[in-house]
């Protein structure tokens, strides 16, 4: 609730100003507003005319002839007398008492019970239209997202390199992706890239990695032997992808091989936080480029018409965000 302001006009032989000044006051642009003329028992026609423009908002009393200053100071009283009678007719009603106090001088749009341990505020609600704005408003924004979130992670994006890399986790069309891309390409290198073999229960042996299980997908497949090195990842902690970018860059530096970019093969959305774990595993040195090979099992375009669309684009989206808001890739190099 606005509070009331009190407008008080003092007033000593002011018969012909005291009209236009009350209408000035009245045209201010605060709506909750009150107007005490006090007329200090003027000589001329002030006391008339003050009383034939009182109204609802505007108060006229007199006092006998003390000057300005005891005028203003019983215009104040008057407010004050006002303000007591208003309050104590809402509180006879049952309503808030009004100018913005109640009785114990605490704010009236708040209400206390049980023994003071619940507060009911005033507060500011949508209307009917502003229910109808946000409402649009969120189904535009979710129409957005939706429509935009899988492009987003589904990242292809990349760069002149003679490395390629492959996800030893991928599935067979994948796989046959990577070779198409080979061969496209000019890589000298196809590196193979992964940890153990979930389910197994960890590490036991390179051979029972993606990384070994990758690269014998991609040697069947056709991929010339002499190309294709397998890089085992041997420690897995908190993310799968990050630990793999990491052996490969100790591969990199333990066979002294100097590498400048290298692109890598991954599926659907996963590609965006692939390449995000790469970059921070190589500390920026080594440009990454990345292929993302969409599933065939769903419309992409319309990945929330499938279960496994949602699956896959919802798991990859908080994957993304946890990998660039939490993940602390300095704990886990």
């Amino acid at each position: 609730m606005m509070p009331l302001v009190s407008i008080l006009i003092p007033a000593y032989n002011s018969g012909a100003s005291v009209a236009a000044t009350t209408r000035s006051a009245l045209d201010q642009t605060w709506p909750r507003k009150e107007i005490i003329i006090v007329d200090d028992e003027s000589r001329d026609r002030t006391r008339s005319a003050a009383r034939r423009i009182a109204s609802k908002q505007v108060s006229a009393g007199s006092r006998p002839n003390q000057g300005a200053a005891v005028a203003r100071n019983r215009a104040s009283s008057l407010s004050q007398e006002l303000k007591q009678i208003r309050m104590q007719a809402r509180i006879t009603a049952g309503a808030a008492p009004e100018h913005g106090r109640d009785e114990a001088g605490r704010p009236s749009d708040q209400r206390f019970a049980l023994f003071g341990l619940v507060l009911r505020k005033e507060r500011w609600g949508l209307s009917w239209r502003g229910r109808l704005i946000a409402a649009g408003g969120a189904v535009l924004t979710a129409g957005v997202i939706i429509t935009n979130i899988y492009p987003f992670l589904a990242l292809t994006d990349r760069v002149d390199a003679k490395v390629l890399v492959v996800e030893g986790w991928v599935h067979d069309y994948a796989i046959q992706a990577s070779l198409r891309e080979l061969k496209a390409g000019r890589y000298e290198r196809v590196f193979a890239t992964g940890g153990p073999v979930i389910g197994t229960g960890g590490y036991t042996s390179d051979f029972n990695t993606a990384a070994s299980v990758g690269a014998d997908r991609l040697k069947a497949a056709g991929a010339p032997s002499e190309l294709v090195q397998m890089v085992p990842c041997r420690e897995v902690e908190r993310d799968r992808t990050f630990s793999s970018a990491v052996a490969l860059r100790d591969w990199f530096q333990q066979h002294h091989m100097t590498v400048q970019s290298l692109n890598v093969i991954t599926e659907g959305a996963h590609s965006r936080r692939t390449r995000l774990l790469f970059e921070r595993a190589f500390h920026g040195r080594v440009k990454i480029g990345v292929v993302s090979i969409p599933s065939p099992d769903y419309d992409v375009t319309h990945w929330w018409r499938s279960s496994q669309g949602m699956e896959e684009v919802l798991e990859q989206g908080f994957a993304y965000l946890y990998a660039r808001l939490v993940f602390n890739a300095s704990s886990n190099d």
